[in-house]
């Protein structure tokens, strides 16, 4: 919980703050603003990365394919189990993160 700093997709203004507050940035650390300008250039950062990993090669599903409770559904889910629950505990620990910011 102490060794990582977790930010998420779905909160991309909370984790520009998270990560300002935390890092020092704009003075966030002791109670400042980060300013727009800032939060502006993290959020498209952000949503430029976003872009680069949502571009698919010949390997990726349709979308109709991996309907959920079908076979190629539930291989994904298989394959990915890990991932998953990584995901799901990186959701608590933003959580408790921002709680404590």
């Amino acid at each position: 919980r102490r060794k990582a700093l977790v930010g998420l997709y779905s909160d991309t203004h909370g984790a520009a703050r998270h990560f300002a507050r935390h890092f020092g940035w704009d003075h966030a650390r002791s109670g400042g603003k980060l300013n727009e300008g800032a939060l502006s250039c993290f959020e498209r950062a952000i949503l430029d990365g976003m872009a680069t990993d949502m571009k698919g090669g010949e390997d990726h599903l349709v979308a109709k394919e991996a309907v959920e409770g079908s076979v190629a559904s539930r291989k994904i889910m298989e394959k990915n189990r890990f991932d998953f629950e990584l995901f799901a505990y990186s959701q608590q620990l933003y959580k408790f993160q921002m709680a404590l910011s």
